[in-house]
């Protein structure tokens, strides 16, 4: 992964790291081959820089897509459009670094890939920046044009959402105690001795 210069400098002065990071990924293969305006967002969290999104800027037509990453336990709190884009005073968290990858903020447009929490439906997001209120609009009605490469990441995911949903209205259902550990469901089952069986 490539490591772009994007604002780093700016960290010298306030001694501290920046909210936000795009970094150039040049590992897509195994989702986008061949594709080059391919970056990973690293959010300031904990002192250090987390990978959170994956992200492909399309800067012929100025918009970018933003797909969370999931692979960690506090992902969830992603499955949703970041209120900050939606927020004038802090949507600047995600767009300061805009020129650097060639994203003029005043025209943008983001499609961002969520999870429906309700309906395990994956959905998308289409914001549009409006440079009078400074701040990102949801265009529910507006004409969609996504990645399908992102489509399917997010369906896998509610996917995989749904599975756990039903395990834990199976072993409710059923009277079972039951608990969580590494992703995976536990449960007592009386027709092994009392012990702990996994589910799935």
């Amino acid at each position: 992964m490539q490591k772009m210069s994007v604002m780093l400098e700016a960290t010298a002065e306030s001694g501290r790291l920046l909210e936000y990071v795009f970094y150039r990924n040049t590992d897509t293969e195994y989702l986008l081959d061949k594709v080059d305006d391919v970056y990973i967002g690293l959010m300031n969290e904990y002192a250090v820089l987390i990978p959170r999104f994956y992200i492909l800027v399309n800067t012929s037509c100025n918009e970018m897509h933003i797909l969370p990453l999931f692979f960690r336990k506090d992902s969830k709190r992603f499955y949703q459009c970041p209120t900050e884009l939606l927020n004038q005073e802090h949507n600047s968290i995600f767009t300061r670094g805009f020129e650097i990858i060639d994203m003029v903020l005043e025209t943008s447009q983001i499609y961002y890939y969520v999870i429906d929490t309700e309906t395990y439906e994956p959905k998308i997001t289409l914001l549009i920046y409006s440079a009078n209120k400074k701040y990102y609009e949801e265009k529910p009605d507006y004409l969609k044009v996504p990645i399908d490469e992102f489509i399917r990441e997010i369906e896998k995911e509610s996917l995989y959402l749904l599975y756990l949903t039903r395990c834990w209205e199976s072993l409710t259902q059923f009277g079972l105690s039951y608990y969580m550990r590494s992703e995976k469901f536990y449960y007592k089952s009386y027709c092994h001795n009392g012990d702990w069986q996994i589910l799935g």
